[in-house]
């Protein structure tokens, strides 16, 4: 409770202006970080929620100044790579370079029951 009034509740009264944005922005990948930079220079204030890991400049891009041919697979997946993660080894970004920032298919398991392709033509054929 508060120092001066026991009897009241420890509120912040300011909760609500503290916690309120004009922007908020997904994901700080290629466009999101930009994004977010963008609307802080015009002066918008802006929350930047991410689901991955922390990636320290620098510490974290081991590969980054590596050319193909310095690489072990000169920036190919393994097939077992791939046997192993069918759905990620599908992404364009993903090669032998990149591979340590996707999460592996075994880690986080995708099911789909029904392919978005599928339903999106369906839809978009509704008249």
């Amino acid at each position: 409770m508060g120092n001066n009034n026991d009897s009241l509740p420890n509120i912040n009264s300011k909760g609500v202006e503290q916690n309120t944005y004009d922007a908020i922005v997904i994901g700080s990948g290629m466009t999101g970080g930009w994004a977010a930079k963008e609307l802080c220079e015009k002066g918008l204030k802006v929350l930047v929620l991410e689901r991955g890991r922390n990636i320290e400049h620098i510490k974290d891009y081991p590969t980054a100044t590596l050319a193909p041919w310095e690489l072990p697979r000169h920036n190919t997946l393994s097939k077992k790579f791939k046997d192993d993660n069918p759905v990620i080894s599908q992404c364009y970004a993903v090669d032998e370079a990149t591979q340590h920032f996707f999460v592996k298919d075994n880690e986080h398991p995708y099911e789909q029951a029904k392919p978005f392709y599928d339903s999106l033509v369906s839809h978009s054929l509704r008249v």
